[in-house]
């Protein structure tokens, strides 16, 4: 009897770090593998989605990486935080020996590839974004294979190890492709017929993408246009939000509201129009489920990287991009009037078909990132 196959996969704390890790976890799992996730100690949403699938955790006291003068002072703690995680990683992966580490991105994963260097492991890097971020990008010269993500990035990278895979999405996920949109809008308890418009911020919520949309969202009903809606505020938002749609707030009746929702495929199988943030996996979804957006890049992320992501689906066709700026407000109303048309048409004859072409068109060629994990993708390491 052979031995079985060990992997560990390094996360981050956001939702674009750890969804794709469970989804390969998943599919490799069925194939008999054991998987070891590592993650910061103090992700609550790594914590609660790790505890949930019953996965092994390393836990870390990981600290983000320095930038800028004024994170200068942060310096020498960093190092030593950085210097323990690399310890405690590769006394971990002597002992368990796993066949492959694979690295999320954030700079929780750092520590665990450069240990798994050091002891000759093959060592893999996921990058979902349009444009790779810091510990990747430090880490790529040293990473057996580098997994691209983003149909029509413009990486400035090349080489033998650099290859575009398949966007790993969970099992869940994938499964709401078999229901049909109106089935979905049953099932969310939205009124059937009409156009559907899906808004959420990501994992963790947007304050400025859920403010705009209430307020948008209640103008276009009060200009007669009829369409239906459901609203993922986040958690931590959903208090303050939800009282848009109580008895006596502006949008009773008119949708529904939600702070978390864990049958985000029936979300998007019932949706004609998704408004979010431009997170990588949030774009990758919307290119599986082959949904029109309008996207509102965070701001603040790192690097632009929400910005290059939703650029990405702009020149594939299938994305109108609104800045969260004063105008948001403005520019969402907007874009959703043009989206949703007369109320009874919400896209013009040939969108969704457009949509479908180009994303079939962007992954032709891809592989699976299972496939490339399982050794079936040749790794060289020259």
């Amino acid at each position: 009897m052979s031995a079985q196959r060990k992997i560990v996969l390094a996360v981050g704390l956001t939702g674009g770090h750890i969804y794709p890790a469970l989804a390969l976890a998943e599919e490799l799992q069925e194939q008999g593998w054991s998987c070891l996730f590592v993650a910061r100690a103090q992700s609550e949403l790594a914590r609660r989605l790790l505890e949930e699938g019953g996965h092994a955790v390393l836990s870390l006291d990981a600290l983000g990486w320095p930038r800028g003068w004024r994170s200068l002072g942060r310096i020498p703690i960093f190092a030593v935080k950085q210097a323990r995680s690399f310890f405690l990683c590769r006394r971990a992966l002597k002992d368990w020996k796993p066949d492959a580490v694979v690295g999320f991105g954030s700079y929780v994963s750092f520590p665990v590839l450069l240990a798994a260097k050091t002891l000759g492991l093959t060592t893999i890097i996921f990058e979902p974004n349009a444009v790779m971020g810091l510990a990747n990008r430090v880490f790529a010269p040293l990473a057996d294979k580098i997994a691209l993500a983003m149909p029509g990035a413009r990486h400035s990278v090349s080489g033998p190890k650099f290859l575009f895979v398949e966007p790993p999405l969970r099992r869940r996920l994938k499964e709401s492709m078999s229901v049909g949109p109106e089935e979905a809008r049953r099932r969310l308890g939205l009124e059937p017929g009409l156009p559907c418009v899906l808004v959420f911020g990501g994992s963790q919520g947007a304050y400025s993408l859920n403010q705009a949309a209430i307020a948008t969202l209640k103008t276009l009903h009060d200009e007669g246009r009829r369409f239906s809606f459901f609203h993922v505020t986040g958690s931590s938002a959903f208090e303050r939000m939800s009282q848009a749609y109580a008895a006596d707030g502006p949008l009773a009746g008119l949708g529904r509201c939600a702070g978390y929702f864990d049958e985000m495929g029936l979300a998007y199988r019932a949706a004609d129009c998704v408004v979010s943030r431009a997170g990588a996996m949030t774009c990758l979804e919307l290119l599986y489920f082959q949904k029109k957006a309008v996207l509102i890049p965070l701001a603040a992320s790192t690097e632009s990287h929400q910005q290059e992501n939703a650029r990405c689906l702009e020149r594939l066709g299938i994305a109108t991009i609104v800045n969260d700026d004063a105008r948001l407000e403005a520019g969402l109303t907007e874009a959703l009037r043009q989206a949703l048309g007369s109320g009874r048409q919400p896209f013009p004859r040939g969108s969704r078909e457009q949509s479908a072409e180009s994303f079939q068109a962007a992954t032709l060629g891809m592989i699976p990132l299972a496939k490339l994990v399982r050794g079936e993708a040749r790794i060289d390491k020259t």
